[in-house]
């Protein structure tokens, strides 16, 4: 979601990913696939300014509790924005849901993404492209 508005069909302006289907995720942050875990070359992109907010919606609940992060990285210029494999320093988050622990108390910590599932974005963030 771009300000609040969703894609007219999935896939469009992100990768699609190889768990597109199921819930499995990536186990090994030394793998490649911690980038994008992509299955195919994108097919189109979005336009998004710095101070956009960003969103997505999830077509199945987060189903590990823990924290959610998000990073985008930015193209060379020139460069084809659906095959570009983008490896090494390139990259920057943009959002993170982190835990929830109320009082400070040793129980009751909570995940707030944790088997959420909504039509509205889950996490809107304020996109800071760097230079």
């Amino acid at each position: 979601m771009v300000n609040g508005v969703a894609e007219q069909k999935e896939w469009t302006s992100i990768r699609q990913t190889k768990n597109y289907q199921d819930d499995h995720g990536v186990n090994d942050v030394n793998s490649a696939d911690i980038r994008c875990f992509q299955m195919r070359a994108g097919t189109g992109t979005a336009t998004v300014a710095a101070g956009s907010d960003l969103g997505f919606v999830p077509d199945q609940g987060v189903t590990h509790p823990g924290p959610v992060q998000f990073y985008m990285a930015k193209a060379p210029e020139g460069a084809n924005i659906n095959t570009w494999e983008a490896t090494g320093n390139v990259w920057f988050k943009v959002a993170s849901i982190n835990g929830v622990n109320p009082g400070g108390k040793t129980s009751g910590f909570t995940w707030p993404t944790y088997s959420e599932i909504t039509p509205s974005p889950l996490v809107p963030c304020r996109v800071n492209v760097p230079d």
